[in-house]
């Protein structure tokens, strides 16, 4: 009887750590695949970048090289914060004259990641953050439109 008890109990902790193992296993896996598919997407974004980066004719930049710089990072700022609101985007968006201002500021904005608990699993170039922070993306599209800008 004493021998029985101790074989079930032996029974029962080797499944219990089976099943354990096989839920470890299964997390594991999901998120290999998550990193998998997050790595695709990030090279993803990071050629739309390349692109724009590749349509900037210097000679027709409004701003010194680091004002692009200021704006990308207010611009991140914004989208990354609570409540960003159209305003607050439009203010930076609006200063950008051509479509080289355009392109420079998508450039230099880059890939950027959430840093809010809110937002921490986004990662996107700026043209994806203002998609999805924009309400108004129609008016948004209509001043890029007049930059020559026709692929947002």
């Amino acid at each position: 009887m004493e021998n029985e008890k101790y074989s079930l109990k032996k029974v029962l902790y080797y499944s219990v750590l089976g099943l354990i193992g096989v839920v470890a296993g299964g997390m594991l896996v999901k998120k290999i695949r998550n990193d998998i598919r997050k790595g695709r997407e990030y090279g993803e974004e990071k050629e739309v970048v390349k692109e724009h980066q590749k349509e900037i004719d210097a000679s027709r930049l409004t701003y010194p090289e680091s004002a692009y710089k200021t704006y990308a990072n207010r611009l991140f700022e914004i989208v990354d914060g609570v409540g960003s609101t159209d305003k607050s985007i439009f203010e930076v968006v609006t200063k950008m004259k051509n479509k080289d201002d355009w392109n420079k500021l998508v450039t230099e904005f880059g890939v950027k990641s959430g840093t809010k608990w809110y937002n921490s699993g986004f990662s996107g170039n700026m043209v994806k953050w203002l998609q999805t922070e924009v309400s108004d993306i129609k008016l948004l599209g209509n001043y890029l439109a007049n930059l020559g800008v026709h692929d947002f």
